[in-house]
């Protein structure tokens, strides 16, 4: 629901084109719900075109991995997360 939120608020600035980013993994992104779950928000959001880009096996290490593992072991923590405000490219 985190992404359908997000979506609806691109969507609420005018961004009508969203290029994702995922790991190739068929469990959690690579399946029905996530194919359902773009077509929702194109036909339900000023959104029409959603470019969804899968990283290829075994080769998905990214040189910033290493700062969500951090992330998730600062996290446990904290009581509060600060999210830097979402900026738009054109």
């Amino acid at each position: 629901m985190k992404l359908l939120r997000a979506c609806n608020q691109m969507s609420a600035q005018g961004i009508t084109h969203l290029t994702a980013y995922s790991d190739s993994c068929g469990g959690k992104n690579r399946n029905i719900k996530m194919m359902a779950m773009w077509l929702y928000i194109t036909q339900s959001t000023a959104i029409e075109v959603v470019d969804h880009k899968f990283m290829l096996s075994d080769h998905s290490f990214l040189p910033n991995d290493i700062y969500f593992g951090l992330i998730e072991r600062a996290k446990l923590k904290m009581t509060e997360i600060y999210v830097p405000e979402v900026v738009q490219h054109y």
